[in-house]
């Protein structure tokens, strides 16, 4: 039997471009519409992570952070996170973000 084999001197994914910058906006009501900006991305072999930034109606800005594992696609991280904070606005009595 013949046998092949490759060994890479570096095991890193290729590297991707980070997203900065991007602003995506959302919102539940007319009225309730905040701003989005993905300020960090990284991406390892074993899990990714983005920071998404939100301003809520009151103004305040939170930063959201998503970890999954690798291979996730961005839409469904962004939706964690967007699910989280709105949670979050939804539970509160003021009409602002707090953490739960």
């Amino acid at each position: 039997m013949l046998g092949t084999a490759s060994f890479a001197s570096d095991a890193k994914p290729a590297k991707t471009p980070p997203i900065i910058n991007s602003t995506v906006e959302t919102g539940l009501l007319p009225t309730k519409i905040v701003k989005v900006n993905v300020v960090n991305e990284t991406s390892a072999i074993l899990r990714r992570e983005k920071v998404f930034l939100y301003t809520d109606p009151c103004g305040v800005q939170w930063q959201i952070q998503v970890f999954a594992r690798d291979g996730t696609d961005n839409l469904s991280m962004f939706l964690v996170g967007n699910n989280h904070f709105w949670q979050g606005i939804k539970e509160s009595s003021d009409g602002c973000y707090h953490n739960h």
